[in-house]
C-alpha cells in the first residue's frame, strides 16, 4: 500500500476519503516528519506539509518519497534544487 504522509495540523484531512484501496493517508505531527521516520517507513510515497516542515534533499534522500505538496500559500520551505 502506498502512503501519503501528512502534517496532522492541516485542516480537513480527517474528511479525505480514498476510493483507491492502494492508497492510505497517515497523519503525524510536523516535528515527527524526519529523515529517520521516512527511512523507517518505506511505503511513504508522498508528503503533504505546511511551512513548518523544511523539505530538502537531506530529508528525503534515502526515502521513497516521489511527490511533495504544500498546504501553505508559498513554497519557500521546499528546496527544489
Amino acid at each position: 500500500m502506498n502512503v501519503i504522509l501528512a502534517d496532522q495540523a492541516i485542516p480537513y484531512l480527517d474528511q479525505v476519503i480514498f476510493d483507491d484501496k492502494s492508497l492510505a493517508l497517515r497523519t503525524i505531527p510536523a516535528d515527527l516528519i524526519t529523515t529517520q521516520y521516512l527511512n523507517n517507513h518505506s511505503n511513504i510515497q508522498a508528503l503533504l506539509v505546511r511551512s513548518l516542515t523544511q523539505v530538502n534533499s537531506q530529508l528525503v534522500q534515502q526515502s521513497n518519497v516521489r511527490m511533495i505538496a504544500s498546504a501553505a500559500s508559498g513554497a519557500d520551505h521546499i528546496d527544489s534544487e
